[in-house]
C-alpha cells in the first residue's frame, strides 16, 4: 500500500466519523434529529420560519444532499420542541425542593396590545440561582388585576 492510498484511507475515516485505526464508525443521517436541530437553530437565533423558504437557504440545503424543508414542517417541529421542553419543565418543578418566586411583568407592544410575561425563579440544589420563563401571553387592555390573575392562575394549572 503506497503512502499516498494510506493517507487517503485515514482521511476518509475520519470523515465517516471513524479512526485511523480501522474501527470505522460510519455516519448515519437522520432526518428527524436534522430537523430538531435545525428548529432548536432557529429558535436560538430568534429567525423566522420563513427563512426555509429563502433562495439561498434552498440552495444550501441542496448542497448537503438532504430533504428540504418547509416552513410548516419547522413550526411543528419547533412546537413539538416546546411541548417536550414543557414537559420537563413540569418534571423539574415537580421534584423541586425549594420554594419559587414568581414574577410577573406587564407592558404593551407597539401596536398597544397588551402582554403578561411570567418568569419563576428558584434555586437549584447546588445552590445556582435560575430562571424560566413560565408564559408570555396577551391580556386585555387595561391590564387589570382581574386578567392577570386570569393569566396567572391558568398557567400555573397548565
Amino acid at each position: 500500500m503506497s503512502s499516498f492510498t494510506v493517507h487517503k484511507y485515514i482521511i476518509k475515516q475520519m470523515l465517516l466519523g471513524g479512526s485511523s485505526s480501522g474501527d470505522s464508525k460510519v455516519f448515519r443521517f437522520d432526518q428527524q434529529v436534522s430537523h430538531q436541530k435545525l428548529a432548536k437553530l432557529l429558535i436560538s437565533a430568534k429567525l423566522p420560519f420563513k427563512i426555509v423558504e429563502h433562495p439561498a437557504f434552498i440552495k444550501f440545503v441542496k448542497s448537503l444532499q438532504v430533504a428540504l424543508v418547509r416552513r410548516q414542517k419547522i413550526r411543528n417541529d419547533c412546537i413539538a420542541l416546546f411541548v417536550e421542553e414543557r414537559k420537563k419543565l413540569h418534571a423539574m418543578f415537580k421534584y423541586l425542593k425549594a420554594c419559587v418566586s414568581y414574577l410577573l411583568i406587564c407592558g404593551h407592544l407597539i401596536n398597544h396590545l397588551g402582554y403578561v410575561a411570567i418568569t419563576a425563579h428558584y434555586i437549584n440544589d447546588d445552590f445556582v440561582l435560575k430562571k424560566k420563563i413560565l408564559a408570555f401571553k396577551r391580556v386585555s387592555n387595561p391590564h387589570t388585576s382581574f386578567a392577570i390573575n386570569d393569566v396567572f392562575t391558568k398557567k400555573l394549572v397548565e
